[in-house]
């Protein structure tokens, strides 16, 4: 299940006519690389949680243009609710319409990871969860997580919290757990495997608790030993047949909610900020050899080639180092790299990265103008 159900402002003015999850990353849409990972480690149905306007340009790219790995089947389904949906919402919602009847793997679609998936899945079902958190090493993190010595969560609060309430521990938590220890500068990394045991109480829980990983998950970890939310637990799967409730007794009759944190190491980004979206594309061309998480295949778009005479550069590309770009060009959502040479063109929603020199009459429009840039006189510049 793949969240692409946000608008991007974080990322205007290239968000302004590009959905935020098909900007390029080294010329590949940011969520082909997560619907790559995912085929790499053979999951083969996909479930992507859109918004009523970018649904119609998810599934279009994905039936015409992106390139499925042959050795491996797979369904899609796009959902796209007709209102404003939470990711708690979303996924009682989906529940609802048995469009999802078996445990999830739930990540969003602005995310690039170095988790090994199938590592993860299996550790969740070796160890018996009912919900695998991963999480993150992160300096600037606002959360603090309490764990038991097996890494099971106790508590999930953040600084704020901390800052007007301090640090509470039920009783339940302290009498049955002799071992605490406090995981600081660590923070979820936006992945989850999800029982679905947990889905049955979805419609009670989702309107009061609307984002999955910061109010759902904190408070099943605060009741994990609630015996009147087992209660509920164990009333949900009483729906199911005979086959899948004496699967699903091993999780509903033990005396707690089981929720894990598997801990990555590793490279975790997702992308909520102009500077991080530059930032990545560096990344990209300097680590694709070296690193999984940038691999080159079929779904990155060609290059363009230095000292190009092509008057339209098109939309979405990289422009690679050191290229010189004739007069008249029309270059619209581009990245351009450093220490290239612009001739007198129209340059729109683009990221002019370092050392640059913009010649004179050009025109830019809603830029983002990197460091040491060299803009000769007579250009025109609005909202860069």
């Amino acid at each position: 299940m793949i969240l692409i159900g946000g608008y991007g402002y974080s990322l205007f003015p290239l968000t302004e006519k590009q959905y935020k999850h098909l900007l390029p990353i080294a010329n590949k849409p940011l969520l082909a690389y997560v619907v790559e990972k995912l085929q790499s480690h053979f999951f083969t149905n996909f479930v992507f949680v859109c918004n009523k306007e970018n649904k119609g340009e998810v599934e279009r790219y994905f039936e015409e243009k992106f390139v499925w790995s042959k050795r491996i089947p797979h369904t899609t389904y796009y959902y796209a609710p007709d209102r404003y949906l939470s990711s708690t919402q979303a996924l009682a919602d989906l529940c609802a319409k048995y469009v999802i009847t078996r445990d999830i793997l739930l990540l969003n679609g602005d995310l690039l990871t170095a988790c090994n998936l199938n590592d993860l899945v299996d550790h969740h079902y070796v160890n018996d969860n009912d919900i695998t958190a991963v999480i993150v090493d992160s300096k600037e993190s606002e959360v603090l997580i309490v764990a038991d010595d097996q890494l099971n969560a106790l508590k999930l609060t953040d600084k704020e919290e901390l800052r007007f309430k301090g640090m509470y521990l039920s009783a339940s938590l302290t009498q049955k757990n002799s071992v605490m220890n406090v995981l600081a500068n660590k923070d979820l990394a936006s992945i989850f495997v999800i029982g679905k045991e947990v889905f049955g109480i979805l419609p009670k829980l989702s309107e009061k608790f609307h984002s999955f990983g910061d109010e759902l998950l904190p408070f099943l970890v605060e009741h994990q030993y609630n015996k009147k939310l087992l209660g509920e637990i164990r009333n949900a799967g009483s729906n199911e047949d005979e086959s899948e409730r004496e699967q699903g007794q091993r999780s509903v009759n033990k005396e707690r909610y089981r929720i894990n944190c598997y801990p990555l190491v590793g490279y975790n980004r997702r992308v909520n900020s102009l500077k991080e979206y530059v930032q990545l594309n560096f990344e990209a061309l300097s680590m694709h050899r070296n690193s999984p998480v940038f691999a080159f295949t079929e779904n990155n778009e060609r290059a363009l080639a230095p000292n190009s005479e092509d008057k339209n550069k098109g939309q979405g590309n990289i422009i690679g180092a050191e290229n010189e770009i004739s007069d008249s060009a029309n270059i619209k959502r581009c990245i351009i790299a450093n220490n290239c040479k612009i001739g007198k063109s129209v340059l729109k929603n683009c990221i002019v990265l370092k050392d640059t020199i913009i010649g004179d009459d050009c025109n830019l429009d809603n830029c983002f103008i990197g460091a040491r840039v060299v803009i000769h006189s007579k250009c025109k510049m609005v909202d860069c």
